[in-house]
């Protein structure tokens, strides 16, 4: 898992599970969020076809806490940022 550092509004979350082999979704739960933060939720090759699909918008809570799950052969993003021209 990798993490961008910045400001609060732009802190960008990403991951890849590196274990080949498996269908299943594999569930993710990432602290340390600001709380009460709405994040954006994209996954690069959700789908299978190796585009970008944005899920939708996940709270930290009062907690900094948001815990989701990604198909395995996915990347995920999670940011505040806005992704413009990225998901067309």
């Amino acid at each position: 898992m990798a993490s961008g550092a910045g400001p609060p509004s732009r802190q960008p979350i990403d991951a890849r599970d590196p274990s080949p082999g498996s269908a299943a979704p594999v569930p993710f739960s990432v602290g340390g969020l600001p709380p009460g933060t709405r994040f954006r939720l994209v996954l690069w090759n959700g789908a299978g076809a190796g585009t970008n699909v944005e899920i939708g918008y996940l709270d930290s809570g009062a907690t900094g806490v948001v815990e989701f799950s990604v198909p395995q052969d996915a990347v995920f993003a999670l940011t505040t940022t806005s992704l413009g021209s990225m998901l067309q």
